[in-house]
């Protein structure tokens, strides 16, 4: 009975994963500070999708809450190179609709998508704390594997 409840569990999270038509193999984002305290962001999104589809949505939150206190970023310069995409607001949330609406895809995809951040910290009397939502909370795919690097101004200390 146990491995038969085994086989059964792997094949529902094997199905889960393909549930959506993609899943998200790779999420690399790679973050950049400056002294201003603006972050430059570029995310390097590498999807395999088992149907067709459009393209994928990408949901950046700019509106968070913290500690009873509300925060909002400001995220301009918005690039996907080499993709169509639109952009549109909602519910705390830059939509990017990443992908050509009279064209299908499948297979392995690339989106290599960058843009600005302002006011991504939390700054109280005794510290001050990136709070960024790297991969961000609405995606209709399991994510693999994510990975993120954060580059400092040479004269910051930790």
């Amino acid at each position: 009975m146990k491995r038969n409840f085994t086989i059964l569990l792997f094949t529902f999270l094997i199905l889960e994963g393909f549930a959506q038509g993609f899943v998200v193999d790779s999420f690399i984002s790679n973050i950049t500070i400056s002294k201003n305290g603006t972050a430059t962001v570029n995310e390097k999104i590498y999807v395999d999708f088992s149907e067709s589809k459009r393209g994928i949505i990408r949901y950046i939150p700019y509106k968070f809450k913290n500690e009873g206190s509300t925060y909002k970023t400001d995220i301009s310069g918005l690039q996907c190179n080499n993709n169509e995409f639109k952009v549109s607001s909602s519910n705390g949330n830059k939509v990017i609709k990443i992908g050509n609406k009279h064209k299908y895809i499948s297979g392995k995809q690339y989106y290599d998508i960058s843009y600005e951040v302002e006011g991504p910290f939390i700054t109280s009397d005794s510290y001050q704390e990136f709070y960024w939502n790297i991969t961000g909370n609405r995606w209709d795919a399991t994510i693999n594997n994510a990975k993120f690097n954060i580059y400092l101004p040479d004269d910051v200390k930790i």
